[in-house]
C-alpha cells in the first residue's frame, strides 16, 4: 500500500471520533475564533478538553 493510502486511512479514521465530540469541537472552535484571543495557550483549556473526548471516543470505537 502506498503512503498516501496509509494517511488516508489515518487522517479518515479521525473523523468517527470527531463526530462523537461535536460540543468540544464547537467550544474549541469558538474559543479560536475569537479575536480577542491572541496569546499561544489561550484556548488550552478548549483544545484539552477536545483531545481527551476524541481519545476517549476513539478508544470506545476502537481506531
Amino acid at each position: 500500500m502506498s503512503l498516501m493510502g496509509k494517511d488516508y486511512r489515518r487522517i479518515s479514521g479521525l473523523a468517527k471520533p470527531l463526530v462523537e465530540c461535536k460540543t468540544e469541537a464547537l467550544l474549541y472552535g469558538s474559543c479560536v475564533s475569537q479575536k480577542d484571543n491572541n496569546t499561544k495557550h489561550a484556548c488550552d483549556k478548549e483544545f484539552q478538553a477536545l483531545k481527551a473526548c476524541i481519545r476517549q471516543a476513539a478508544k470506545k470505537i476502537k481506531v
